[in-house]
């Protein structure tokens, strides 16, 4: 979602300098995961972020002068500092290790070409050079993969030719968000980055704007989609997302195409919603949102199934009614605790109270271990 976010600002900026910063590596709590990009120019931050706030004001006043020459790595470590109050002020107790870069015409394609990829809901696996002892390959030289093309500025065949093959088993394989590929002086991170989810609401009700709103506030697609509409609902979602009208088969063929599809059926009108759950479950779409009462839920799935046969697994992606038990009461608070059952949903993630979990807050993917990142 970054990517898209700091190709678009890139875009905006034109031919402004700016400077990219990627988290590379934490040790400890940190806020953010390998992967996370800041983009920042000499009036300020322009796109995305690299920690809760602590990080971005040093790395912004001092990120163009240390530069001056290329690309370097540089670590943070709130866990000491000159007086041992590190920890206290940043608010972690961890250590963030960061690329910072000029931003180059090879950078913008690299962007631009991951862009194109997940616009087409394709994944792309991406090779960030942090060390290596060729004189040809600069440091934050970069090679993404994806499903049918690739790009490379990795300036050693052979080297580019081994970061390509684990870029290939990051794609096709578990899918992890990020890893460490080392063989001995050479060492890359290697990142799987997948299209962002896109939320099809069926439904063009004062209670969808707010929804509509936070999910684009995250970083989702989304589209409105209704069988007849007017200008006054048009109006309603205008600058927030697209209104789609059409008959529910389409409106559904069109929620599904998206690799991350969720959909929240919403149109307060029984036989419309019933029509839409049936094609919804016969569709991909992997989470289904029915807002109002369960009863009214099951009634609807217990006469689509006497004339049709659903797969448990897709009945499992029923939630009726949908959102987290937030006590929420009115369409913000509603559209809240909806969004934040998808994003729990998205992150197989059991939703409940940070301070009663026994794991750290920020749980650690398990590094993927790629089958040619072993050697001396």
């Amino acid at each position: 979602m970054e990517i898209a976010q700091i190709h678009r600002a890139l875009a905006a900026a034109g031919s402004e300098p700016s400077w990219l910063v990627t988290v590379v590596r934490v040790e400890g709590s940190a806020y953010r995961h390998p992967g996370a990009r800041l983009l920042f120019s000499r009036d300020g931050k322009l796109a995305g972020s690299i920690s809760g706030g602590c990080l971005e004001r040093e790395v912004m006043r001092t990120g163009a002068w240390l530069t001056r020459q290329g690309a370097l790595l540089r670590s943070f470590d709130a866990r000491r500092d000159e007086d041992g109050e590190g920890a206290h002020r940043s608010g972690c107790n961890g250590k963030v290790e960061l690329l910072i870069e000029p931003v180059t015409e090879a950078t913008r394609a690299v962007l631009a070409f991951a862009q194109r990829e997940l616009q087409a809901q394709r994944s792309v696996a991406l090779g960030t050079v942090l060390a290596c002892s060729s004189p040809q390959v600069r440091l934050g030289a970069q090679l993404v993969q994806g499903a049918t093309a690739s790009l490379n500025e990795v300036a050693d065949a052979s080297l580019a030719q081994e970061l390509a093959s684990c870029l290939v088993d990051a794609l096709n394989g578990e899918r992890r968000p990020y890893a460490r590929h080392r063989r001995g002086p050479f060492e890359a991170l290697v990142e799987v980055v997948e299209p962002a989810p896109h939320v099809a609401l069926f439904g063009t009700g004062e209670d969808a704007v707010p929804l509509a709103r936070f999910a684009a506030q995250l970083g989702w697609g989304v589209t409105v989609l209704a069988p007849h509409g007017g200008f006054a609902t048009r109006d309603r979602f205008n600058g927030i997302a697209p209104l789609r009208l059409g008959a529910v088969s389409e409106s559904v063929a069109l929620a599904a195409r998206y690799a991350k599809a969720l959909a929240v059926v919403m149109n307060h009108d029984y036989e419309q919603d019933r029509e839409t759950l049936g094609a919804l479950l016969g569709s991909s779409v992997r989470y289904i949102g029915m807002l109002g009462p369960a009863r009214r839920t099951q009634r609807m799935l217990a006469e689509l199934r006497a004339s049709e046969r659903f797969s448990a697994a897709r009945l499992a992606c029923v939630f009726g009614p949908c959102g987290l038990h937030l006590g929420a009461d009115t369409p913000e608070s509603i559209a809240l605790s909806v969004v934040a059952e998808m994003q729990a949903v998205l992150a197989d993630a059991e939703a409940g109270f940070l301070r009663t979990r026994s794991a750290g807050i920020h749980e650690r993917h398990t590094p993927l271990r790629l089958a040619r990142a072993e050697g001396a």
